[in-house]
């Protein structure tokens, strides 16, 4: 009986000794979770999704079975063309032979909420002193439209000084600083791939534009309904033939 009784207080004991250990690892590990919860480094922060309207590389070397259009006035202007003489991604990207050239395409799902945005790259391999870019915009009526066909026009590209420039537009009064933005921001380096990002927020009623991931330019716009259009332009100024200017990899979407 003794020694049943002996085993049955080594037994307590021993419990006593597990429950004991068990709380003991129970703290600990809350502490440090909460320590690891804690913790004053940065939290990532994992940008809201993108929606996306359309992609393009021209990696199908076919304009007119992707429907790209003249950008206007069929008489006075060609459409730019494909080339491989440079490309972000893949082998293709977007040049231009001549003055006056452009292309369009209509977005089978114009964006009229959240934020619209474009993004695509840019190249130069050598200063051509053109006006070459691309943009997102809102076609015109009759209504209401810039001297180019179009109500509002957000873009990027190089002007005839060689420099990285963007550009707003919108057709209530053109002339106003409101509605008219034009700046050269930064000199043109040859032989780099920019990515290049315009952004509207319909809510905020504001535009904002990007280089490389880096805000250059924001401002408050009222007034703009919807985007409809993707274009991109080489219009009459600076000397005619080809050019090594180059668009590529172009993405447009909202979030």
């Amino acid at each position: 009986m003794k020694y049943h009784n002996d085993y049955l207080h080594e037994r307590e004991v021993f419990m006593r000794s597990i429950n004991a250990l068990c709380k003991t690892v129970a703290i600990t590990m809350g502490v440090v979770v909460v320590m690891c919860n804690s913790s004053s480094g940065p939290t990532a922060v994992t940008p809201p999704p993108r929606n996306v309207i359309f992609l393009e590389g021209f990696e199908g070397n076919n304009l007119d079975s992707a429907q790209y259009t003249k950008i206007y006035n069929p008489r006075n202007y060609g459409r730019m063309s494909i080339s491989t003489k440079a490309a972000h991604t893949g082998k293709y990207s977007l040049t231009s032979d001549s003055n006056n050239t452009g292309v369009r395409k209509w977005l089978d799902n114009p964006i009229d909420d959240s934020i619209a945005g474009m993004e695509f790259y840019l190249k130069a391999l050598k200063a051509e002193k053109i006006n070459f870019f691309a943009a997102l915009t809102t076609m015109g009526t009759s209504a209401g439209m810039l001297d180019n066909g179009f109500y509002s026009v957000l873009g990027m590209g190089i002007d005839k000084s060689d420099s990285l420039w963007y550009t707003f537009q919108k057709a209530d009064n053109p002339q106003a600083d409101s509605d008219l933005v034009q700046k050269k921001f930064a000199a043109l380096q040859l032989n780099t791939w920019y990515k290049c990002v315009v952004e509207y927020d319909f809510t905020a009623m504001k535009l904002t534009y990007f280089l490389n991931d880096r805000e250059i330019f924001s401002k408050r716009a009222s007034g703009i309904k919807k985007f409809d259009m993707f274009i991109t332009m080489r219009d009459s100024l600076g000397a005619p033939g080809a050019k090594d200017y180059f668009i590529d990899d172009v993405t447009i979407y909202k979030r």
